[in-house]
């Protein structure tokens, strides 16, 4: 990594911890069954897929011919 990467990434971290001390914003760590993008970026059977779907909003339906 280049130092200037590495110095950007330092000052985001440092942007965020104060955030942080100065509760402007929480981090919590959520687990992987409540992360909305799981649908969009791995494979997940019906029932998890479906679930996810149902968790964002979004209608699924299917064409039967």
């Amino acid at each position: 990594m280049s130092a200037t990467k590495s110095k950007f990434i330092d000052i985001k971290y440092l942007v965020a911890k104060e955030r942080v001390q100065e509760k402007q914003i929480l981090i919590e760590q959520i687990g992987t069954n409540f992360m909305l993008a799981n649908p969009l970026t791995k494979g997940l059977g019906p029932k998890a897929f479906h679930g996810h779907v149902a968790n964002m909003g979004l209608g699924f339906s299917v064409a039967l011919d």
